[in-house]
């Protein structure tokens, strides 16, 4: 069903598909039959009334008097600012139409000998409050943001949100490659970890057994940043990846809790808590994870030059638990409008056990079993890590601009 909105909007398309055309073939017929050096241009930035912000794609028209003919046109930019050049000779009005602003005219100008150049200064639209209705927009935020500096992920997104750990989320994000031992890249090269836009302790080989300990839950987004500026100190790598850890700073009281589980003994839970009042804020955020991994293979060799052995068959068995605790707490507090401190801290704990058993048959040229062993490997690791951050923020009149001081 087509909406009064949608009709406008079509309409204007349509005359905008137009007015191209017809400038463009008069354009060339002006240039066939009107010298070069008889034109001029037209220039202006086109502003709302009540805001004093800029308009964009707004259709500007060159009307000839006294006949009122169109003689060509074009359309503002971003910012609002249009120019309309190989404009002939003669007197004209130049005529403003934007979707839910009210149509102008402007005062008369000649472009002449002496006037090659017409500037129509800052131009007012004001509304057209018989074309505005009340709309209501619905939406959510989609998978990926495209910033100027980064790349935004939101993991909520992805459909491996629950269940999965860290490692899971960023072989999920585009550019960024994990091999099957969970070591992250970025386009083929080093890459830097941050966790919450800090410097931790992923690092190193601990550095993929740290990130297959934290939940997923836990993660709020990625940041992918292919181009860092030197604030990160990114000498060496190819890029930076920004672990984004889940806050809350809703006013009053708040409180969640999660549970899943899935097959073959795997199971998260998460419970989040903060408290918002004035200028204080309180926040805590824990996860637990227990998985149990397995696998099997099997494997056949034929020897065609070799001494008594002419086949070896193998049979594998693996498996390995992991267990991880991860809390994040902290409190910020807002000393005015400017200013800001806050004290937090991240405790991940985790543990990681496994096993691995390989069998081994020999055989002679007529398949009869001359021998067998087994070997049986096993494994146990953990590690405790734990952030403290303190950090002051001060933030300026100038969006964007701010002075942040952090001690890790």
């Amino acid at each position: 069903m087509f909406t009064k909105s949608l009709l406008i909007n079509l309409a204007s398309i349509f005359c905008l598909y137009f007015l191209s055309i017809y400038s463009q073939s008069f354009a060339q017929t002006v240039s066939e039959e009107t010298p070069a050096y008889t034109k001029g241009s037209v220039h202006g930035e086109i502003k709302d009334d009540q805001t004093k912000e800029p308009i964009p794609f707004v259709t500007i028209s060159i009307i000839k008097l006294p006949d009122s003919t169109l003689v060509t046109g074009n359309i503002s930019d971003e910012n609002g600012i249009f120019e309309i050049s190989q404009v002939p000779e003669g007197n004209y009005i130049a005529r403003l139409n934007a979707l839910g602003f009210k149509v102008l005219n402007t005062s008369a100008f000649t472009i002449d000998k002496g006037n090659r150049r017409i500037n129509l200064g800052k131009i007012p639209l004001a509304a057209d409050a018989k074309v505005m209705e009340e709309v209501v927009v619905q939406g959510e935020k989609g998978m990926m943001q495209n910033n100027i500096d980064k790349k935004v992920y939101n993991t909520e997104k992805m459909g491996v949100t629950q269940g999965a750990t860290a490692v899971e989320i960023l072989g999920n994000v585009p550019s960024v490659n994990v091999d099957v031992d969970g070591n992250a890249s970025l386009r083929g090269g080093g890459v830097i970890i941050l966790i919450d836009g800090r410097p931790s302790g992923l690092s190193g080989g601990s550095r993929s057994a740290a990130l297959e300990q934290i939940p997923a839950s836990s993660i709020e987004r990625v940041e992918v940043i292919t181009n860092p500026s030197a604030k990160y100190d990114p000498d060496g790598t190819t890029g930076i990846i920004n672990i984004i850890l889940k806050k809350n700073d809703k006013l009053g009281y708040n409180g969640s809790a999660s549970i899943s589980i899935g097959n073959r003994d795997k199971y998260n839970g998460s419970l989040n808590f903060n408290i918002r009042k004035k200028k204080l804020n309180f926040f805590t955020n824990y996860t637990y994870r227990y998985a149990d991994y397995y696998g099997y293979g099997s494997s056949n060799r034929r020897s065609y030059l070799a001494d008594t052995t002419f086949y070896l068959r193998q049979k594998n068995n693996s498996g390995n638990i992991n267990i991880s605790h991860l809390l994040k707490t902290g409190i910020d507090y807002r000393l005015n409008d400017r200013n800001s401190v806050g004290l937090s801290g991240t405790l991940n704990l985790r543990d990681r056990t496994g096993f691995e058993e390989i069998d081994y048959f020999t055989y002679d040229r007529y398949q009869a079993e001359i021998g067998s062993f087994r070997r049986d490997n096993g494994q146990k690791s953990n590690g405790n890590s734990f952030d403290v951050n303190a950090n002051y923020i001060r933030t300026y009149a100038t969006q964007g601009e701010n002075l942040t001081v952090d001690f890790n």
